[in-house]
């Protein structure tokens, strides 16, 4: 089978249906990341861990689980490797 190929420009738009609700990648007030931007100018985080100090994050996800590093996670609510948020009915950790 033929395939024609595509060159594909530094940025398209996006296909995730959620995209919209992730106001912190790109919002119209510019309280945002400032990720298109980025986008446009090459950057992709190809080869770049990020560490996330959060006081928990839910390794498990869907959107998560197959780019989660353990090595990189740390609970320093809890001292331990689970950052793992707590569902608790205070909501004290979530």
């Amino acid at each position: 089978m033929v395939k024609r190929r595509k060159k594909r420009d530094i940025f398209e738009d996006l296909t995730d249906p959620d995209f919209s609700k992730q106001w912190y990648l790109s919002n119209p007030t510019h309280q945002d990341l400032n990720t298109k931007a980025a986008w446009a100018q090459g950057y992709t985080g190809r080869g770049v861990v990020v560490t996330i100090l959060d006081d928990g994050i839910e390794k498990d996800h869907p959107d998560l689980i197959a780019n989660y590093d353990p090595d990189a996670s740390y609970d320093v609510n809890d001292g331990d490797t689970d950052p793992q948020p707590r569902y608790t009915q205070r909501n004290e950790n979530r």
